[in-house]
């Protein structure tokens, strides 16, 4: 069982073991949260307002065709400011360099990335009918300088892992139990909600 199917077991045996006052109070809670976060905008999120304030954060939604949410800003924006973090050193050198092929596992992330680097930004399923079509020629595979990815399941992680050199992804315990080495970069951010709040980085 994945620890996103645990953690929710274990929420569904706390709420059955409460007590009529406790449920009601429970409920009260949940209204007032909700009408909590109605009242203050999304921007409450210290990762939605630094997202705000990003200068491409208008033409994202353009070039994309599609809004970002509340849930996208934050996701992105934790895992961006890991990786500049990370790579804080040759940051500027880094995100300026156009021989940089990075792979991206959602549509979002490609326009995002896209307007922060100079980077050629590659989505994972392209990459993958690449290599694919690769190995059925026995050709040499294609190799990726940087992969990010958001929330990867652990086959996606194992599958990539030989093509990309430097991989950050945002992940829960479930996926991060999987490639835990010594020395490996990895954080809890405390600004993100459980299950996925881990921050990771493979070599």
């Amino acid at each position: 069982m994945s620890a996103l199917n645990r953690f929710e077991l274990r929420l569904a045996r706390k709420e059955a073991r409460r007590t009529l006052p406790q449920k009601i109070t429970h409920k009260v809670r949940a209204v007032i949260s909700k009408f909590r976060k109605w009242w203050y905008n999304e921007q409450e999120h210290p990762y939605v307002t630094k997202f705000n304030n990003l200068k491409c954060a208008e033409d994202l939604p353009v070039a994309y065709g599609n809004v970002y949410n509340k849930h996208n800003k934050i996701n992105i924006y934790a895992l961006w400011q890991f990786f500049t973090k990370r790579n804080a050193q040759n940051l500027k050198e880094l995100t300026n360099d156009t021989d940089i092929v990075c792979l991206v596992n959602t549509r979002r992330l490609l326009h995002f990335v896209r307007h922060m680097t100079k980077w050629t930004v590659v989505l994972v399923t392209d990459a993958d009918r690449k290599i694919r079509l690769s190995q059925r020629r026995k050709e040499k595979t294609p190799l990726y300088n940087i992969g990010i990815f958001l929330n990867p399941d652990e086959k996606l992680v194992h599958s990539m892992r030989e093509h990309v050199n430097d991989m950050y992804f945002l992940c829960g315990d479930y996926v991060y139990g999987k490639f835990v080495v010594d020395g490996d970069g990895s954080i809890e951010d405390g600004n993100l909600a459980r299950p996925n709040n881990i921050l990771m980085n493979l070599k």
